[in-house]
């Protein structure tokens, strides 16, 4: 399998398997919502898998419309000039939360279990900057 991402884009399939392994992920991240649903828990992923599932095909009609645009491009186009950037804004401030989030539940894994007396900054910088190196790679 050849990597396409020379141009800036991945494919349907590398999408899917994308949001596929952070719903994996984020099941095993289950520990805060567990006490609630108890033995229903399931079907939280479950709804959360249907979600993903229901923006991934969204996305993907998205781009077949305007296929050369990136999502920013596409919302601007969609939703006008002040409210597309508004929504890119949105949409670019929940993903920093969203990584931001995972950064802080890795250094929480480490230093609960596998390197207790390791600072957080270390853990944290060192993460960040393996994440940094393979998405340029």
């Amino acid at each position: 399998m050849t990597n396409n991402l020379g141009n800036g884009y991945i494919s349907k399939k590398q999408f899917l398997f994308a949001v596929g392994c952070f719903l994996q992920a984020s099941t095993l991240l289950t520990a805060f919502f567990i006490r609630i649903a108890l033995r229903d828990s399931w079907i939280m992923v479950l709804f959360g898998f249907a979600a993903a599932v229901l923006l991934v095909l969204v996305y993907s009609k998205l781009a077949q419309y305007y296929p050369d645009k990136n999502l920013i491009e596409i919302n601007s186009e969609i939703f006008g000039t002040f409210l597309g950037k508004a929504v890119s804004f949105a949409f670019v401030l929940f993903f920093f939360n969203l990584a931001a989030l995972n950064v802080r539940d890795v250094q929480g894994f480490v230093t609960d279990y596998l390197m207790p007396q390791t600072p957080k900054i270390i853990i944290i910088v060192t993460f960040v900057a393996v994440c940094a190196y393979a998405v340029r790679c």
